[in-house]
């Protein structure tokens, strides 16, 4: 016979939330806490319980929100039940610590949290819970002496070390940064000194992606987030993470005004229209001075597809913007330009087809092969350039003669105009300077792949004694398809353009 393992007090929680609290700061400052409905969605999950032993299911959770989605207020709510709410969420001592990137930001949570139980002195009279606490700057402790409380943390790396928390509460973890980082740190491993403690994260979408899977250099919500993905692909992986994250498809066209606010209001569920205006909201993109990039950050709660240090860096959604599906198909019969990088181990190597569409554009388009137990597949990379041939018109071949010197030879033995272009620093720091240029003036256009995407946002520039270059961090994922982009690029346009260039001025020279 089998038995339902979880059920979950969440309609409880609802109840007493709703009974027993009230709105903090804002337009709805001290009428009774109405929940969202992801709101009362994550409370059923995370107060699930194993009916076999009582234990909570979930011992982590990050939940990832738009600005405006109330999830400062709704964190401060979950800090109250469980510190105060019925016998089932209420341990003998509870010790909930509330924390922030600042002890400033702390304070916000703290203070929707020290309204809803009455406010220092008893000040807030409209909150049910009023007289039931000592509420002061940094703390609230039960007025009739029973031990727990709950304190606001300050950022200070060495705080809550000797600390028996029992939930912890992290606000807003994309700005824990640096020392911040420790703070988080040391705090969620003090966790393992009382049974069942629990950790809930809240956050919005960080100012730049990180590496999947997480580098050491990544912050603390990024590493979440990618635990969350990974958790999402496999429940096994991370059984115990509660991971909620609202964001729209990335399918839609930003670009279109409907498509645009359907996905406002996607990311934002039941907050949408009941806690702000959704046009309010709309015309911020055409804001001259409120970036597309943080549009979709604060707006739709997705992470830009730059990473720190990348090329475009300064321009975060700046390939995203170049996604045209129907320009992005190239014709067959085309004539094209194909660049290869080549690898013979432990990386991947890329074959990126650069079409000139008009006399300004160019459409690419790529095919990367990975490596299966350290070794690449070269037949697999020959059979891939001859499916090309039989496609389209190849008029140039450009490849890196270090690990594709024999196989070149071959094909221009077949008859392949191919062409060496050595990966010297001034060559490629060249060529990458134009298709810097041509990313920045909207002259390439793309499919939206999202390997291509993932190797073009990867790159950063390296400088060195004969110029800056594109190249890959220690940490962060290959670029070989955008090297191949940028040989194909090189024999398309910059070595064709340097040889037209007029002769210098001699005169000139002398002087």
């Amino acid at each position: 016979m089998n038995l339902v393992r979880w059920k979950s007090y969440g309609g409880r929680a609802e109840k007493w939330i709703e009974t027993a609290l009230i709105h903090g700061e804002g337009d709805l400052y001290g009428t009774p806490f109405r929940l969202l409905d992801e709101q009362r969605c994550f409370l059923w999950d995370w107060f699930e319980y194993d009916v076999r032993t009582g234990e909570w299911h979930y011992t982590q959770a990050l939940k990832g929100d738009p600005r405006g989605a109330g999830k400062t207020e709704f964190l401060a709510a979950v800090a109250v039940v469980e510190y105060d709410g019925p016998a089932v969420f209420r341990r003998i001592t509870p010790i909930i610590h509330v924390a922030a990137a600042s002890l400033g930001n702390a304070g916000e949570l703290f203070g929707q949290i020290q309204i809803m139980c009455g406010g220092q002195g008893d000040s807030v009279r409209e909150a049910p819970l009023c007289g039931r606490f000592n509420v002061f700057d940094t703390k609230i402790e039960y007025r009739d002496g029973r031990p727990g409380y709950i304190q606001r943390i300050a950022a200070d790396a060495g705080t809550n070390q000797g600390g028996k928390t029992t939930l912890f509460l992290a606000d807003e973890i994309h700005e824990w940064t640096g020392r911040r980082e420790r703070v988080h740190s040391v705090i969620s491993s003090a966790l393992a000194k009382r049974r069942g403690a629990r950790e809930i994260n809240i956050t919005t979408a960080g100012p730049r992606k990180g590496s999947i899977p997480p580098a050491p250099t990544d912050g603390i919500a990024w590493t979440l987030y990618a635990k969350g993905l990974e958790q999402r692909e496999n429940p096994e992986a991370h059984p115990r993470f509660l991971f909620r994250w609202a964001e729209p498809s990335r399918d839609r066209d930003l670009s279109d005004p409907e498509q645009r606010r359907t996905s406002v209001v996607e990311s934002s569920g039941s907050a949408a229209g009941r806690l702000w205006r959704i046009e309010d909201r709309l015309a911020k993109w055409d804001d001259p001075e409120f970036r597309h990039a943080d549009f979709e950050r604060y707006f739709l709660n997705r992470w830009p597809e730059v990473g720190s240090g990348s090329w475009l860096e300064d321009l975060p959604n700046a390939w995203a913007d170049l996604k045209r599906p129907r320009l992005g198909k190239i014709p067959d019969r085309a004539g094209v330009f194909v660049g290869v990088d080549s690898s013979l181990r432990h990386d991947t190597t890329s074959a990126t087809v650069v079409y000139p569409l008009d006399e300004r554009r160019r459409v690419w388009s790529s095919r990367v092969f990975e490596a299966e137990n350290g070794r690449v597949d070269q037949v697999a990379l020959r059979d891939h350039l001859r499916e090309l041939a039989d496609r389209f018109v190849i008029l140039r071949l450009a490849y890196d003669p270090r690990f594709f010197e024999l196989p070149a030879q071959l094909l221009e033995l077949e008859g392949w105009p191919v062409e060496e272009v050595p990966q010297s620093p001034e060559r490629m720091g060249r060529a990458a300077e134009f298709v810097f240029r041509q990313i920045v003036a909207e002259e390439i256009v793309h499919d939206g792949d999202p390997v291509l995407a993932a190797h073009v946002n990867a790159a950063v520039w390296r400088e060195s004694d004969r110029g800056r270059v594109l190249s890959r961090t220690k940490s962060g994922g290959p670029i070989d398809a955008l090297t191949a982009g940028i040989l194909a690029t090189y024999v398309a346009d910059v070595a064709p353009a340097e040889e037209e260039a007029p002769p210098p001025d001699l005169a000139l020279s002398v002087w």
